[in-house]
């Protein structure tokens, strides 16, 4: 099985090799696996009282 790695930010750039890894997967015959990673920030332990939820983690990703 053939499989590309395509990482992503959902930046301009970033589609435009998601286009490229689709034109190359048919020529190849290839799946492709698209991959987004974001860094979670560090809770203090000692601080309880704020929850960081997902809409924050995404919120705080779409300022940088």
């Amino acid at each position: 099985m053939k499989t590309i790695l395509v990482p992503t930010d959902y930046s301009a750039a970033a589609d435009n090799a998601i286009e490229y890894a689709a034109h190359l997967s048919q020529e190849m015959h290839a799946s492709i696996v698209l991959l987004h990673v974001f860094h979670m920030p560090l809770i203090d332990p000692l601080v309880t009282s704020y929850v960081i939820t997902y809409d924050d983690v995404e919120k705080c990703m779409k300022k940088s």
